[in-house]
Protein backbone atom coordinates (compact mmCIF):
# COMPACT_ATOMS: atom_id res chain seq x y z
CA UNK A 1 0.00 0.00 0.00
CA UNK A 2 1.36 3.45 -0.92
CA UNK A 3 2.10 5.78 1.99
CA UNK A 4 2.43 8.94 -0.10
CA UNK A 5 0.23 11.85 0.96
CA UNK A 6 -1.80 13.58 -1.69
CA UNK A 7 -0.72 17.12 -2.47
CA UNK A 8 -2.87 19.97 -1.15
CA UNK A 9 -3.18 22.81 -3.62
CA UNK A 10 -4.38 26.38 -3.04
CA UNK A 11 -7.39 26.88 -5.36
CA UNK A 12 -6.33 30.48 -6.10
CA UNK A 13 -2.56 30.60 -6.58
CA UNK A 14 -1.98 26.82 -7.06
CA UNK A 15 0.75 26.74 -4.40
CA UNK A 16 1.31 23.20 -3.09
CA UNK A 17 1.27 22.30 0.62
CA UNK A 18 1.96 19.09 2.51
CA UNK A 19 -0.56 19.66 5.30
CA UNK A 20 -4.04 21.12 5.63
CA UNK A 21 -2.94 23.47 8.41
CA UNK A 22 -0.30 25.00 6.13
CA UNK A 23 -2.98 25.76 3.57
CA UNK A 24 -5.19 27.22 6.31
CA UNK A 25 -2.41 29.58 7.41
CA UNK A 26 -1.81 30.53 3.80
CA UNK A 27 -5.49 31.38 3.24
CA UNK A 28 -5.70 33.33 6.52
CA UNK A 29 -2.95 35.78 5.58
CA UNK A 30 -3.84 39.46 5.81
CA UNK A 31 -2.85 40.00 2.17
CA UNK A 32 -4.69 37.34 0.11
CA UNK A 33 -2.98 35.39 -2.63
CA UNK A 34 -3.73 36.03 -6.28
CA UNK A 35 -4.18 33.71 -9.30
CA UNK A 36 -0.98 32.12 -10.59
CA UNK A 37 0.79 34.22 -13.20
CA UNK A 38 -1.07 37.40 -12.25
CA UNK A 39 0.93 40.39 -10.91
CA UNK A 40 -0.29 41.91 -7.66
CA UNK A 41 0.62 45.53 -8.40
CA UNK A 42 0.39 47.47 -11.64
CA UNK A 43 0.90 50.93 -13.08
CA UNK A 44 -1.87 51.70 -15.54
CA UNK A 45 -0.10 54.84 -16.78
CA UNK A 46 2.83 52.78 -18.08
CA UNK A 47 1.12 49.40 -18.60
CA UNK A 48 3.62 47.64 -16.31
CA UNK A 49 3.06 45.06 -13.59
CA UNK A 50 5.07 44.25 -10.48
CA UNK A 51 5.07 41.36 -8.04
CA UNK A 52 6.39 43.48 -5.15
CA UNK A 53 5.04 46.75 -3.79
CA UNK A 54 8.59 48.11 -3.38
CA UNK A 55 9.25 47.63 -7.08
CA UNK A 56 6.12 49.59 -7.93
CA UNK A 57 7.10 52.35 -5.48
CA UNK A 58 10.52 52.66 -7.16
CA UNK A 59 8.86 52.76 -10.59
CA UNK A 60 6.63 55.66 -9.48
CA UNK A 61 9.75 57.80 -8.96
CA UNK A 62 11.15 57.23 -12.46
CA UNK A 63 11.06 59.75 -15.31
CA UNK A 64 9.21 57.26 -17.50
CA UNK A 65 6.30 57.15 -15.08
CA UNK A 66 6.32 60.95 -14.56
CA UNK A 67 6.15 61.51 -18.33
CA UNK A 68 3.29 59.01 -18.66
CA UNK A 69 1.29 60.74 -15.92
CA UNK A 70 1.93 64.13 -17.55
CA UNK A 71 0.60 62.80 -20.87
CA UNK A 72 -2.52 61.45 -19.13
CA UNK A 73 -3.10 64.79 -17.38
CA UNK A 74 -2.78 66.76 -20.63
CA UNK A 75 -5.04 64.38 -22.54
CA UNK A 76 -2.29 63.16 -24.88
CA UNK A 77 -2.83 59.58 -26.02
CA UNK A 78 0.21 57.30 -26.16
CA UNK A 79 -0.49 53.95 -27.78
CA UNK A 80 2.57 52.43 -26.15
CA UNK A 81 1.09 52.93 -22.68
CA UNK A 82 -2.48 51.85 -23.37
CA UNK A 83 -3.46 49.27 -20.77
CA UNK A 84 -5.42 46.15 -21.68
CA UNK A 85 -5.25 44.30 -18.39
CA UNK A 86 -6.82 45.88 -15.29
CA UNK A 87 -7.10 43.39 -12.39
CA UNK A 88 -8.96 46.13 -10.51
CA UNK A 89 -9.73 43.90 -7.52
CA UNK A 90 -6.06 43.46 -6.67
CA UNK A 91 -4.67 46.99 -6.99
CA UNK A 92 -5.52 50.68 -7.00
CA UNK A 93 -4.75 52.61 -10.18
CA UNK A 94 -2.15 55.36 -9.80
CA UNK A 95 -3.68 57.48 -12.55
CA UNK A 96 -7.22 58.70 -13.23
CA UNK A 97 -8.48 58.86 -16.81
CA UNK A 98 -9.75 62.10 -18.34
CA UNK A 99 -13.40 61.00 -18.31
CA UNK A 100 -13.34 60.60 -14.52
CA UNK A 101 -11.69 63.98 -14.13
CA UNK A 102 -14.53 65.90 -15.79
CA UNK A 103 -17.56 63.92 -14.62
CA UNK A 104 -17.02 63.96 -10.84
CA UNK A 105 -18.55 66.58 -8.56
CA UNK A 106 -15.20 68.30 -8.16
CA UNK A 107 -12.99 68.91 -11.19
CA UNK A 108 -9.58 70.53 -11.31
CA UNK A 109 -11.27 73.80 -12.29
CA UNK A 110 -13.81 73.53 -9.45
CA UNK A 111 -11.79 72.37 -6.41
CA UNK A 112 -13.08 71.64 -2.89
CA UNK A 113 -11.73 73.69 0.06
CA UNK A 114 -7.97 73.63 -0.21
CA UNK A 115 -6.63 71.24 2.45
CA UNK A 116 -3.72 72.10 4.69
CA UNK A 117 -0.49 70.24 4.08
CA UNK A 118 -0.34 66.94 5.96
CA UNK A 119 1.52 67.48 9.23
CA UNK A 120 0.48 71.14 9.50
CA UNK A 121 -3.08 70.82 10.70
CA UNK A 122 -5.07 73.72 12.10
CA UNK A 123 -6.04 72.75 15.66
CA UNK A 124 -7.55 76.06 16.77
CA UNK A 125 -10.89 74.29 17.24
CA UNK A 126 -9.19 71.89 19.68
CA UNK A 127 -6.96 74.06 21.89
CA UNK A 128 -9.84 76.32 22.95
CA UNK A 129 -11.94 73.46 24.33
CA UNK A 130 -12.36 73.10 28.07
CA UNK A 131 -11.20 69.91 29.74
CA UNK A 132 -14.82 68.80 30.08
CA UNK A 133 -15.31 69.20 26.33
CA UNK A 134 -11.99 67.50 25.57
CA UNK A 135 -12.92 64.60 27.82
CA UNK A 136 -16.29 64.29 26.09
CA UNK A 137 -14.63 64.08 22.67
CA UNK A 138 -11.50 62.09 23.54
CA UNK A 139 -12.62 59.86 26.47
CA UNK A 140 -9.57 60.85 28.51
CA UNK A 141 -11.04 59.49 31.75
CA UNK A 142 -11.92 56.13 30.22
CA UNK A 143 -8.45 54.74 30.85
CA UNK A 144 -4.89 54.93 29.65
CA UNK A 145 -5.35 53.04 26.38
CA UNK A 146 -4.90 54.39 22.86
CA UNK A 147 -8.55 55.27 22.23
CA UNK A 148 -7.96 59.00 22.95
CA UNK A 149 -5.35 59.04 20.16
CA UNK A 150 -7.87 57.77 17.61
CA UNK A 151 -10.49 60.23 18.84
CA UNK A 152 -8.00 63.11 18.66
CA UNK A 153 -7.15 62.18 15.06
CA UNK A 154 -10.85 62.08 14.14
CA UNK A 155 -11.48 65.40 15.88
CA UNK A 156 -8.65 67.09 13.97
CA UNK A 157 -8.58 65.40 10.53
CA UNK A 158 -12.03 63.85 9.98
CA UNK A 159 -14.15 66.55 11.60
CA UNK A 160 -16.72 68.34 9.43
CA UNK A 161 -15.99 71.54 11.37
CA UNK A 162 -12.40 71.51 10.06
CA UNK A 163 -12.67 70.74 6.30
CA UNK A 164 -9.20 72.13 5.58
CA UNK A 165 -7.74 69.31 7.69
CA UNK A 166 -9.27 66.64 5.44
CA UNK A 167 -5.84 65.75 4.04
CA UNK A 168 -5.64 61.94 4.15
CA UNK A 169 -7.75 59.43 2.19
CA UNK A 170 -7.81 55.68 1.44
CA UNK A 171 -10.37 53.69 -0.53
CA UNK A 172 -10.20 50.22 1.06
CA UNK A 173 -7.96 47.81 2.96
CA UNK A 174 -6.98 46.24 -0.37
CA UNK A 175 -5.65 49.54 -1.73
CA UNK A 176 -1.93 49.71 -2.38
CA UNK A 177 -1.96 53.47 -1.89
CA UNK A 178 -3.14 56.14 0.51
CA UNK A 179 -3.61 59.75 -0.54
CA UNK A 180 -2.16 62.67 1.42
CA UNK A 181 -1.94 66.37 0.63
CA UNK A 182 1.72 67.40 0.36
CA UNK A 183 3.50 70.24 -1.45
CA UNK A 184 0.22 71.80 -2.67
CA UNK A 185 -1.08 68.64 -4.33
CA UNK A 186 -2.62 65.29 -3.46
CA UNK A 187 -0.08 62.50 -3.60
CA UNK A 188 -0.48 58.72 -3.80
CA UNK A 189 1.80 57.12 -1.21
CA UNK A 190 2.69 53.50 -1.96
CA UNK A 191 3.14 52.57 1.72
CA UNK A 192 -0.23 53.01 3.49
CA UNK A 193 1.08 51.70 6.81
CA UNK A 194 3.71 54.45 6.87
CA UNK A 195 0.88 56.97 6.32
CA UNK A 196 -1.01 55.57 9.31
CA UNK A 197 2.22 55.70 11.35
CA UNK A 198 2.58 59.36 10.40
CA UNK A 199 -1.04 60.01 11.40
CA UNK A 200 -0.52 58.42 14.81
CA UNK A 201 2.83 60.19 15.25
CA UNK A 202 1.35 63.61 14.46
CA UNK A 203 -1.56 62.93 16.79
CA UNK A 204 0.83 62.13 19.64
CA UNK A 205 2.66 65.40 19.03
CA UNK A 206 -0.59 67.38 18.92
CA UNK A 207 -1.46 66.19 22.41
CA UNK A 208 1.29 68.58 23.60
CA UNK A 209 -0.96 71.50 22.70
CA UNK A 210 -3.60 70.42 25.23
CA UNK A 211 -1.43 68.77 27.86
CA UNK A 212 -1.51 71.83 30.12
CA UNK A 213 -5.28 71.65 30.57
CA UNK A 214 -5.00 67.86 30.93
CA UNK A 215 -2.36 68.12 33.66
CA UNK A 216 -4.47 70.63 35.59
CA UNK A 217 -7.62 68.48 35.51
CA UNK A 218 -6.40 64.87 35.64
CA UNK A 219 -5.12 63.03 38.69
CA UNK A 220 -1.33 62.89 38.96
CA UNK A 221 -1.29 59.12 38.42
CA UNK A 222 -3.60 59.21 35.37
CA UNK A 223 -1.66 62.07 33.81
CA UNK A 224 1.70 60.31 34.27
CA UNK A 225 0.36 57.10 32.78
CA UNK A 226 -1.04 58.94 29.78
CA UNK A 227 2.19 60.93 29.33
CA UNK A 228 4.28 57.76 29.33
CA UNK A 229 1.99 56.25 26.70
CA UNK A 230 2.11 59.42 24.60
CA UNK A 231 5.93 59.40 24.69
CA UNK A 232 6.04 55.72 23.75
CA UNK A 233 3.66 56.22 20.82
CA UNK A 234 5.66 59.17 19.49
CA UNK A 235 8.90 57.22 19.76
CA UNK A 236 7.60 54.00 18.16
CA UNK A 237 5.97 55.83 15.25
CA UNK A 238 8.88 58.20 14.58
CA UNK A 239 10.88 55.53 12.74
CA UNK A 240 13.89 56.24 14.93
CA UNK A 241 13.60 53.22 17.22
CA UNK A 242 14.87 50.81 14.57
CA UNK A 243 12.26 48.26 15.69
CA UNK A 244 8.73 47.41 14.53
CA UNK A 245 5.92 49.05 16.46
CA UNK A 246 4.54 47.05 19.39
CA UNK A 247 1.29 45.04 19.15
CA UNK A 248 -0.78 47.74 20.85
CA UNK A 249 0.38 50.37 18.39
CA UNK A 250 -0.20 47.95 15.49
CA UNK A 251 -3.81 47.50 16.59
CA UNK A 252 -4.21 51.25 16.71
CA UNK A 253 -2.82 51.55 13.16
CA UNK A 254 -5.59 49.17 12.02
CA UNK A 255 -8.17 51.40 13.71
CA UNK A 256 -6.72 54.47 12.03
CA UNK A 257 -6.99 52.65 8.70
CA UNK A 258 -10.66 51.83 9.32
CA UNK A 259 -11.45 55.42 10.33
CA UNK A 260 -9.81 56.86 7.20
CA UNK A 261 -11.57 54.34 4.92
CA UNK A 262 -14.93 55.13 6.53
CA UNK A 263 -14.37 58.88 6.04
CA UNK A 264 -13.24 58.38 2.41
CA UNK A 265 -16.39 56.35 1.71
CA UNK A 266 -18.48 59.33 2.80
CA UNK A 267 -16.56 61.72 0.51
CA UNK A 268 -16.48 60.23 -3.02
CA UNK A 269 -16.36 63.77 -4.44
CA UNK A 270 -13.16 64.60 -2.57
CA UNK A 271 -11.65 61.23 -3.50
CA UNK A 272 -12.24 61.74 -7.21
CA UNK A 273 -10.84 65.25 -7.08
CA UNK A 274 -7.77 64.01 -5.18
CA UNK A 275 -7.15 61.34 -7.85
CA UNK A 276 -7.40 63.89 -10.64
CA UNK A 277 -5.13 66.31 -8.83
CA UNK A 278 -2.43 63.72 -8.11
CA UNK A 279 -2.41 62.66 -11.77
CA UNK A 280 -1.60 66.22 -12.81
CA UNK A 281 0.76 67.03 -9.91
CA UNK A 282 4.49 67.56 -10.43
CA UNK A 283 6.86 65.14 -8.69
CA UNK A 284 7.56 65.62 -4.97
CA UNK A 285 10.62 67.71 -4.27
CA UNK A 286 13.28 66.56 -1.83
CA UNK A 287 12.94 68.85 1.18
CA UNK A 288 15.16 68.60 4.27
CA UNK A 289 13.17 67.49 7.31
CA UNK A 290 12.80 70.10 10.04
CA UNK A 291 11.28 69.98 13.52
CA UNK A 292 10.85 72.46 16.33
CA UNK A 293 11.78 69.74 18.85
CA UNK A 294 14.96 67.63 18.98
CA UNK A 295 14.88 64.21 17.36
CA UNK A 296 14.63 60.91 19.26
CA UNK A 297 18.30 60.00 19.36
CA UNK A 298 20.45 58.99 22.36
CA UNK A 299 23.01 61.48 23.53
CA UNK A 300 21.58 64.65 25.05
CA UNK A 301 18.52 65.09 22.81
CA UNK A 302 14.83 64.60 23.42
CA UNK A 303 15.14 60.87 24.06
CA UNK A 304 17.62 61.45 26.88
CA UNK A 305 15.63 64.38 28.26
CA UNK A 306 12.47 62.33 28.57
CA UNK A 307 14.38 59.41 30.03
CA UNK A 308 15.71 61.72 32.75
CA UNK A 309 12.20 63.05 33.38
CA UNK A 310 10.96 59.49 33.74
CA UNK A 311 13.69 58.76 36.28
CA UNK A 312 12.84 61.92 38.23
CA UNK A 313 9.09 61.28 38.01
CA UNK A 314 8.56 64.61 36.29
CA UNK A 315 6.67 65.24 33.06
CA UNK A 316 7.18 68.91 32.37
CA UNK A 317 5.78 70.70 29.35
CA UNK A 318 8.31 70.34 26.49
CA UNK A 319 10.16 73.61 25.74
CA UNK A 320 9.06 75.68 22.81
CA UNK A 321 11.30 76.58 19.86
CA UNK A 322 12.30 79.89 21.51
CA UNK A 323 13.71 78.20 24.70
Amino acid sequence: MSTEKSEIVCPTCEQVFKEERSLSKHLAKKIPCIPKGQARHSCQACNQTFDRKNDLAKHLTTKKHTDAVARAASGTVDNSTTTNNHHSHNHTSNVTNNDNRVTNNYTLSNPPPRPRMFGRSDISHIVDLTFKELDQHLKLRAGTGLTPFLNMFKLIHLNDEAPKNHNVLMESKDSDFALTFRQRHWRMIGDPERVFMDCLHETAIQFMDVEEVMQENMSETAYRQFSRLRDLVEYETSGKSGKPAGPEVQRMLDRFCEAIIDFTGRRPDLLEYAKADQAAAPPLEEVPKTRTLPMWQPGGDRFEAFRQMREDGIYARPPGPDI
